[in-house]
């Protein structure tokens, strides 16, 4: 059995983070560096049917940018409780409190690569998967592995230009 002790608790070097943008003293640490981050962006158009034509002409209407990232989370506590908890505060930026407050929004601290100022998100989905239940303090798990899905929302409409 390996030394627990051994096991490191951050490879990020507290560099990598989730950050709230309506509470920034609310983030997360990214405690393992991702294996990949996975951007989908997409382009909606309309069709447009006119009469006598072959083929349709098309309409850009509108666009969406997802990422998808896979987070390990690692129990760095002696009741291992915090594994819970940040699952709880990924899970919280998915929710509003109805029509009283806006959107949670969300910016990624990940060296340069989203260093630009609309690169805000919104987290649209958690899936957790908890595993190393320990007994002893009343079968909390010790890691989690979290699949978040996050999109794009700047605020303002983004251009062509600021992809370039």
């Amino acid at each position: 059995m390996a030394n627990i002790e051994n096991i490191p608790v951050s490879t990020t070097n507290k560099s990598l983070y989730i950050v709230s943008l309506n509470n920034p003293d609310e983030r997360m640490e990214i405690q393992f560096v991702p294996q990949k981050l996975q951007i989908d962006s997409t382009a909606n158009h309309a069709k447009i049917e006119v009469v006598g034509r072959n083929n349709p002409l098309y309409h850009y209407t509108t666009g969406e940018d997802n990422l998808n990232l896979i987070l390990d989370l690692y129990a760095d506590d002696d009741d291992k409780l915090n594994v819970i908890q940040r699952v709880r505060w990924l899970q919280s930026l998915r929710y509003n409190d109805g029509i009283s407050r806006r959107k949670k929004n969300v910016m990624l601290i990940f060296g340069d690569l989203f260093i630009n100022q609309n690169m805000t998100w919104i987290v649209t989905s958690v899936s957790v998967s908890y595993s190393d239940f320990h007994e002893l303090h009343n079968f909390r798990p010790q890691q989690a592995m979290v699949d978040l899905k996050l999109s794009l929302d700047p605020g303002e409409n983004l251009k062509e230009s600021d992809f370039k």
